[in-house]
């Protein structure tokens, strides 16, 4: 087999899902020359090879996407697509009673208050360490 045909099957292989690891055994190739040849592929076909990137970077084309339909789309798209950003915080706001609402926004009062100063740092006992201070071990 020639050199461009091997390449032109690994290629196909990888396109098609084949693991790496499985296209360098069957045709003895080095693992780590067979993995590059998959990343090109994925920079190629994708633009990068780093999964993380490509997910932020699909959330932000998504984005763009549900941007457009809000400026550009007609009533019923643009009533549809509210509905359905609106759907969750609102179920999650109807599960939620106004007690548990008030208990909520007093414990968070609460915190704001302490980190503003207004109460008193706890006291340390001699000896003790407090929580928030770190301790270089050599």
């Amino acid at each position: 087999m020639k050199p461009e045909e091997l390449e032109h099957l690994v290629e196909r292989l990888l396109t098609e899902g084949v693991p790496a690891g499985v296209v360098a055994r069957v045709f003895d190739l080095s693992p780590e020359l067979v993995r590059e040849a998959q990343s090109l592929l994925r920079i190629r076909r994708y633009g990068t090879d780093d999964l993380a990137e490509y997910t932020v970077q699909t959330q932000w084309d998504a984005i763009e996407q549900a941007r457009h339909v809000l400026v550009h789309g007609s009533p019923s798209e643009r009533a549809k697509f509210a509905a359905a950003v609106l759907r969750a915080p609102m179920a999650r706001s109807a599960r939620e009673t106004p007690e548990q609402v008030q208990k909520t926004r007093a414990a968070i009062e609460e915190v704001m208050a302490a980190m503003r100063g207004g109460g008193e740092p706890e006291p340390v006992e001699e000896g003790e360490r407090s929580r928030f201070v770190a301790v270089h071990k050599a």
